[in-house]
């Protein structure tokens, strides 16, 4: 049987630090593409703090705020916060570095990938030390 804690609690360092989550293994090359994420959410100060930053301008209209809104400033607070390095990605012409300027034409290359990277930030899973011993054994 196992605890609550167990099951839903999580390494506070890793939703701090980040973890490596790897999106693609080339075939050929056994070469990966991955990310290093934090946490999105109550979890991540920065992530908050950000998003309140982005929401300011939108206060007034209280809950009326349009859902295409709120989910591209949720959006934007994850990009500048939650995404910290990566590792190989290729938009076609070679390997970019990580800078702003590149996490952008990513963003804007890929929004199906970093739907996926939210996810990831949002899964609890992800930052347990459980999940290493499993990927481990």
């Amino acid at each position: 049987m196992s605890s609550l804690v167990d099951r839903f609690g999580t390494n506070k360092e890793k939703e701090k630090e980040g973890i490596w989550f790897t999106v693609h293994v080339d075939e050929e090359t056994k070469i990966e593409t991955k990310f290093r994420i934090t946490r999105q959410g109550v979890a991540n100060p920065k992530f908050i703090k950000a998003a309140e930053k982005l929401t300011k301008p939108y206060r007034s209209m209280g809950d009326n705020i349009p859902t295409l809104l709120a989910l591209e400033l949720q959006k934007k607070a994850y990009v500048q916060v939650c995404i910290l390095d990566w590792e190989n990605v290729d938009l076609g012409k070679g390997l970019l570095d990580f800078t702003p300027e590149n996490l952008k034409l990513f963003c804007d290359a890929l929004p199906d990938l970093l739907n996926l990277l939210m996810t990831t930030s949002n899964d609890a899973s992800y930052f347990q030390d459980s999940l290493e011993a499993d990927v481990k054994n």
